[in-house]
């Protein structure tokens, strides 16, 4: 009953506010508002614990992309990449990410090689690997571990970089192609392991 009792009067004191005739906060004001703000309800919880996973039902290709599917509940989403993954702790109410996301616009600074028809890009918080041991998933690309001229395939150096084979031969026409994708609605998107984790915040779940 107490905590029922704490409830209501905390939704009365959070969700009612005095205003004036226009509709501003006055202490004074004749009128009352209600307040659209429903986590002064107090109706909220913390999501449950979890580690994030990924599904990506077929093999992506550059003309037929294929989005992964990550572990999600309301507006938490948690990705995984490999042994990588995204985590929450309800204790603390925090995300863990371990999961970085590129979303590519065709503004980024790319280099071609034209040994092996690949286009490179730093990313600055990928770990260093040992060879191109690094997990990735793309919507357009498949990994591959090995050093390959056939397009289609994304991997990674030893030095923070990415790698994709591509049928493109020049930065320029590789750019605006990534540019239209983006355009289009279907950009091509790279997940790939964190060096350092990250946290943030997870507002609770409100009803």
């Amino acid at each position: 009953a107490e905590t029922v009792n704490n409830g209501v009067i905390n939704a009365v004191n959070n969700s009612l506010r005095r205003v004036n005739e226009n509709g501003d906060l006055d202490s004074n004001g004749t009128l009352w508002q209600i307040s659209d703000d429903i986590t002064a309800l107090g109706i909220c919880s913390n999501y449950a614990p979890a580690t994030g996973t990924v599904v990506q039902n077929s093999t992506p290709t550059p003309t037929n992309p294929v989005l992964p599917t990550f572990y999600q509940d309301g507006d938490m989403i948690l990705r995984a990449v490999g042994t990588y993954a995204d985590s929450y702790d309800a204790t603390t109410n925090k995300i863990t990410r371990r999961v970085g996301v590129l979303v590519l616009d065709g503004t980024e600074s790319w280099t071609y090689d034209a040994q092996y028809s690949r286009f490179v890009m730093g990313v600055r918080d990928l770990p260093i690997a040992s060879g191109r041991s690094l997990p990735f998933i793309s919507t357009h690309y498949q990994v591959i571990y090995a050093v390959t001229t056939d397009p289609g395939y994304i991997y990674n150096g030893s030095n923070r970089q990415i790698m994709l084979s591509d049928a493109h031969t020049s930065v320029e026409s590789w750019t605006q192609w990534l540019a239209d994708q983006y355009a289009a609605g279907t950009p091509v998107v790279v997940y790939y392991p964190l060096e350092t984790p990250v946290t943030e915040d997870m507002p609770p779940r409100c009803q």
